[in-house]
């Protein structure tokens, strides 16, 4: 998903995202969520050509870090989109 900065949307989560959770007495265990969401504001990474030697490793080892927390949570796919974007500039 991608947003812009004040822009709304809505998110569609189904049960079997509700896994491992305790379902509300007010939800049934099938049914899907629908989440109203606005992006206040976020703050951009510095491009990594504008970033200077330390900055750059530790921007490396943030990557590596979430990619290792996304992996331990099951979610392979992501992980590895992570770890891709720390081999190419370490």
């Amino acid at each position: 998903m991608t947003m812009k900065k004040e822009e709304q949307a809505t998110v569609t989560i189904s049960a079997e995202y509700l896994c491992g959770h305790e379902v509300s007495e007010l939800v049934c265990a099938n049914s899907v969520l629908y989440y109203e969401v606005t992006l206040i504001d976020f703050t951009k990474e510095k491009p990594f050509w504008k970033m200077d030697t330390h900055e750059k490793i530790e921007a490396c080892e943030r990557k590596k870090h979430d990619g290792n927390l996304l992996f331990r949570a099951g979610k392979y796919w992501r992980a590895s989109k992570k770890y891709e974007k720390a081999s190419r500039h370490c």
